[in-house]
């Protein structure tokens, strides 16, 4: 622990933020569905992920990653699937492994 900064407030920090990252992106860049349900499919695709644990979201062309990921592993795979989609050009990484790990 340094200076006081635990991992649950870590996660907390990262929930807000994605949260103001989505505020901000809504009001310039359409929420793209057919693009959220390309990501979804690429994670069912592979069988080593816990797909239904994460939820996508696209805005223009950046995929919003939430949920929980079993790995450290799993979490930078996720990452690299969702930006292998065509049509996705940034993956922002909201997703986090359980505290109980």
């Amino acid at each position: 622990m340094v200076c006081g900064f635990v991992p649950q407030r870590a996660a907390a920090i990262k929930a807000v933020l994605g949260f103001l990252l989505l505020a901000g992106c809504a009001a310039t860049e359409p929420e793209d569905p057919a693009l959220e349900a390309h990501v979804q499919e690429s994670f069912r695709r592979n069988p080593a992920l816990a797909t239904d644990q994460l939820r996508v979201q696209v805005w223009g062309h950046t995929a919003y990653l939430y949920g929980l990921v079993d790995t450290q592993l799993d979490y930078f795979v996720v990452e690299e699937v969702a930006g292998k989609v065509p049509g996705i050009v940034k993956v922002v990484n909201l997703t986090h492994m359980p505290l109980n790990r």
